[in-house]
């Protein structure tokens, strides 16, 4: 069974130094905090705490989360939530982010999966996690001439990801959490794919996939207490 996700979610700062500081190794920075989310009306959030200090950019649970039983996990497909207004602005196309938002679940599922909650038919007490990309831009090499190991640091624009994540309590059920977060490399963290314009986005998804993950492993023995 699950673990109490108030006491997951507590543990968040800490795994997240982890993921970042050793499992990547991407130095991945979050973005501003002064955020508001776009994919929840603030009337959906009116029966959820605010979390400060979480390390997104938004964090709402419920105030009886760990009442909550969760015997599995069912991941929904990613929505594509950027406004065409700024896909085209950005000069990307909407079936970019489309096929961006394909690549964050699978993702999603491919990690999950080591934990064993994952399922194809979902109950009342499965914890139905719904993703939605909300923002994204692509990574760039600006050069004036040729360079044998692609454009210098300070000439390389990393890419910006921001996505929103609710939690509810089976299919069209109570929400129990529901977060923003947005994500870019540190300039000097390596490039994953030089080639790939988004592969700071696929980095991003990495990293929330694995932190997201990680607040489900086995409850700790009786010995490693």
């Amino acid at each position: 069974m699950i673990r109490p996700l108030d006491f997951l979610f507590g543990q968040a700062t800490a795994i997240q130094s982890i993921i970042l500081g050793a499992a990547l190794g991407l130095m991945m920075m979050p973005l501003g905090a002064s955020a508001e989310m776009d994919t929840v009306d603030r009337s959906a959030l009116a029966g959820l705490e605010a979390v400060e200090n979480s390390g997104y950019m938004e964090f709402y649970q419920h105030a009886e989360l760990g009442s909550f039983q969760f015997k599995s996990i069912y991941i929904e497909p990613v929505r594509n939530e950027m406004p065409d207004r700024q896909v085209y602005d950005l000069r990307l196309r909407p079936e970019y982010v489309d096929e961006l938002a394909i690549d964050f679940h699978a993702t999603m599922l491919e990690v999950f999966d080591a934990t064993g909650l994952l399922t194809d038919e979902p109950s009342e007490n499965t914890l139905i996690i719904s993703p939605a990309l909300i923002f994204v831009t692509e990574y760039e090499e600006q050069t004036t001439g040729s360079h044998l190991g692609g454009a210098r640091i300070q000439d390389r624009i990393r890419g910006n990801t921001i996505m929103e994540m609710t939690w509810r309590a089976g299919p069209d059920g109570t929400m129990v959490a529901a977060l923003r977060d947005g994500r870019t490399p540190h300039i000097y963290a390596p490039v994953s794919d030089r080639e790939d314009r988004f592969t700071d986005a696929r980095d991003a998804f990495g990293l929330w996939a694995s932190e997201f993950a990680s607040f489900f492993g086995p409850e700790p023995s009786s010995e490693m207490n």
